[in-house]
């Protein structure tokens, strides 16, 4: 399961990456002045709700349905999510407060070290909080140092990973559609031309670069609030 995983994300960060410089050296970028407002709206509002589903079957392992609702009310479920819930309230509010690029780590870190905390005030040990799903397993010892190893696409399940190349095809657009949006409303902010076609193919590039070094598909991203605030 590890090198199937593995090389998902390393695919889809070399796929994106070449997708996003073809693009960018066909110059296509400026189409995306033509998507409507509605489409965007219901597009961002739709990663949410895939978002919000995809938080369950991490904190849970269950799916946001109303099939499962009955599961996901009861006590081992509920106490679950009801704390990943309790702390996307905490950011929610901390960080529309409060601007430091401390802060969010700040609050993983420390959140975790009350949870650890709170696991030795109720006599919890750390095995039995992985045990009752609250923790990640260990991974194998000799897993993260194989993934450099050529042979290690010999376990790869290449099946599996072809039955989600929709997946991957939804992946490039995403990337595509939230560079260019966050280029377009830098271009608001700043009050000049950004030139949409060089960002895809810088991101194209860091994307491609990414994915051969084992890491994972990145975009543009910024505060838009933060950002307008700071050029008035």
């Amino acid at each position: 399961m590890f090198p199937t995983a593995w090389a998902a994300v390393v695919l889809s960060a070399i796929i994106t990456g070449l997708f996003l410089f073809i693009l960018g050296k066909l110059r296509l970028a400026r189409w995306v002045r033509f998507i409507p407002y509605p489409v965007i709206g219901g597009f961002l509002a739709g990663s949410g709700w895939l978002l919000v589903r995809g938080s369950f079957k991490v904190m849970v392992g269950v799916p946001l349905s109303w099939q499962e609702l009955p599961r996901l009310l009861q006590f081992e479920a509920f106490s679950h999510w009801l704390v990943g819930l309790c702390f996307a309230l905490v950011l929610l509010i901390v960080l529309k407060r409060y601007k430091h690029f401390a802060l969010l780590p700040g609050l993983v870190f420390g959140t975790s070290a009350l949870f650890l905390l709170g696991l030795r005030l109720v006599s919890l040990s750390v095995s039995e909080a992985s045990a009752r799903q609250w923790l990640f397993t260990p991974f194998p010892s000799d897993q993260l140092t194989k993934i450099w190893d050529v042979s290690v696409f010999s376990d790869v399940n290449w099946p599996v990973l072809l039955s989600q190349s929709g997946n991957f095809i939804v992946l490039m657009l995403v990337a595509v559609i939230t560079i260019l949006l966050n280029a377009s409303s830098l271009e608001i902010a700043t009050q000049t031309d950004v030139n949409l076609d060089r960002e895809l193919q810088v991101c194209g590039l860091a994307d491609f670069l990414a994915g051969c070094s084992g890491g994972m598909v990145g975009i543009i991203s910024f505060k838009f609030r933060d950002l307008g605030q700071s050029f008035r």
